[in-house]
């Protein structure tokens, strides 16, 4: 069955593009306030359903919502593309036009979302998802941005908020971050033939929608409440280079997603570390990334995981020694004193997941402790006969695959 897609902002820039992605595969709307850009479309589109709306005005926006539920009944996918950027200028710019452009901002990147959201968020099915597009600028500062990026600091926000309260409906709520793409908005703040030139340099508007609707389309519950950012973009890669819809919330700086501390379930990542002084002095640390990997599986089965890596807890010892990981290996007080503070976190969580490709007499310890305060074990290794994991695990899967794709039947 087609999806219904909904995509404000439709009459320029990346909404129009990327309604014309949808329109291949999808049921598709729109709204915009340009009406000859609204004529040209519907005779490209003659099936998709378009208004002429000014989302600063909310009866315009419900009576939309009205007409919509009437057409579509439900929305599978909305996203809400319709922005304003204003022109540069510092946060103590007394310009005549300052107020005015900090009051345009607000009034349709923050008060006209907020009335889009209340208006359509009821008409979303289950399993549908609504993208609030964001800005690098949602995520960070710089000089002369300080009312986008204020405006698009509240867009995350509401993103992050509105994820919370719909999870139990089962509805997926993200903020993107189309990263740079040379649309007439950017162009428009361009101050010199050299900024002009650079943005000639990026991708269009149309190559954006082609590598991001397929993207947006497949967007399920595991992604709510993340900050994302779009395909084809630098930024869509973090260390490693898997895809960015693969990566946790807190990979470009906006704060891991959790519904309620106090419902959520505290996972504590087990597996191997230093190792031996001699097999760190001949090959340094073990390679680490399988603690990532298993947080982002964690976090996709479980969006309210609470992630205790008790890695971070060494390095931050090693931090306030001034030393680094292998000095800290070279005393043995030092790893004694870590390792017990690693121990007694394992108490504290509800789920040991422990990674052992290998025997490691640390991790065990950490697993018979974790039998000892009845959490739940789970362990990922080839070894299913070794006795340790016998005598502790619920459950063994025998690798990270195996993991990811089952780990939802165990908790």
């Amino acid at each position: 069955m087609a999806k219904r897609v909904l995509v404000t902002g439709c009459t320029r820039g990346l909404g129009r593009e990327l309604l014309e992605v949808f329109a291949e595969t999808a049921r598709v709307a729109g709204c915009g306030r340009g009406e000859l850009e609204l004529q040209a479309m519907r005779s490209r589109l003659p099936e998709a359903r378009l208004w002429r709306v000014d989302l600063c005005e909310a009866a315009e926006v419900e009576q939309m919502a009205l007409e919509l539920q009437e057409h579509f009944g439900q929305l599978d996918l909305l996203v809400a593309a319709a922005g304003f950027m204003p022109p540069n200028a510092p946060l103590g710019d007394s310009a005549p036009d300052a107020a005015g452009a900090w009051r345009r901002a607000v009034e349709v990147n923050v008060l006209a979302l907020a009335q889009l959201l209340r208006s359509f968020a009821p008409l979303m099915a289950p399993k549908g998802a609504i993208v609030v597009l964001s800005s690098r600028y949602g995520r960070a500062v710089a000089p002369g941005m300080g009312c986008y990026s204020a405006t698009k600091w509240a867009t995350e926000a509401m993103a992050k908020t509105l994820a919370l309260e719909l999870l139990a409906r089962e509805v997926a709520v993200v903020s993107l971050d189309p990263g740079v793409v040379n649309t007439e908005m950017l162009r428009q703040n361009c101050q010199t033939e050299e900024e002009l030139k650079w943005c000639a340099q990026q991708r269009s508007p149309e190559e954006f929608a082609q590598e991001c609707g397929p993207f947006l389309l497949s967007l399920g519950l595991e992604d709510t409440g993340r900050n994302l950012t779009a395909p084809g973009s630098p930024e869509s890669y973090f260390q490693t280079g898997v895809p960015y819809k693969d990566r946790p919330a807190w990979a470009s700086g906006f704060g891991a997603f959790r519904a309620s501390r106090r419902q959520a379930r505290r996972y504590f990542i087990s597996g191997v570390m230093l190792g031996s002084q001699k097999t760190l002095t001949e090959a340094g640390l073990a390679p680490q990334n399988y603690r990532q990997q298993i947080s982002d599986v964690i976090r996709k089965a479980d969006p309210e995981a609470v992630i205790v890596d008790p890695l971070e807890v060494v390095q931050q010892k090693a931090a306030r020694e001034n030393s680094n990981m292998d000095g800290l290996n070279s005393s043995t007080g030092a790893v004694r004193e870590a390792f017990l503070e690693v121990v007694g976190l394992v108490q504290t969580c509800d789920v040991i997941v422990s990674h052992l490709p290998e025997a490691s007499m640390g991790s065990a310890v950490e697993l018979w402790e974790a039998r000892k305060h009845q959490l739940t074990v789970l362990t990922i290794s080839p070894m299913k006969d070794n006795w340790t994991i016998r005598s502790v695990t619920d459950h063994n899967f025998a690798d990270l695959a195996d993991f990811e794709a089952n780990l939802s039947a165990h908790l």
